[in-house]
């Protein structure tokens, strides 16, 4: 995974820096799904998506109960996703990789639902060169 995670960043023009903070954010989430997210027999997918702007990579579990205890409705009826983060903050054991991503890359988003189970999608921007 983080020979393919490496490659991609590499085609997308990222430099050794940020490469290898890529690499750590894939790495934590992909920690994170494996810890809190799947069961021992659930699936988790890694997709990494390149375009001009920059690399978007998914990490994504089978764990439907964790998606639905840790999303919340508000009083508008719509989902917040809030709640995970903070349950992946306030872990004991834990924590400091959601820390990790959401200092290495310019985007973290969390997405659950019932019947998908759970998803971290972590966005880096290529910082394009002025002419």
């Amino acid at each position: 995974m983080r020979r393919a995670v490496v490659e991609a960043a590499e085609a997308c023009g990222f430099g050794p820096e940020a490469i290898a903070e890529i690499e750590v954010a894939v790495d934590e989430a992909c920690a994170n799904a494996v810890c809190h997210g799947s069961p021992e027999d659930g699936d988790i997918s890694v997709e990494i998506a390149l375009d001009e702007r920059g690399l978007c990579a998914t990490v994504a579990d089978s764990n439907r109960r964790l998606a639905v205890h840790c999303a919340e409705r508000s009083a508008t009826g719509e989902r917040s996703l809030e709640p995970m983060a903070r349950w992946l903050r306030s872990e004991r054991a834990g924590g400091l990789g959601l820390r990790l991503m959401e200092r290495f890359m310019d985007e973290v988003e969390f997405a659950a639902g019932p019947a998908r189970g759970n998803e971290v999608r972590l966005r880096k921007y290529r910082v394009l060169q002025q002419r």
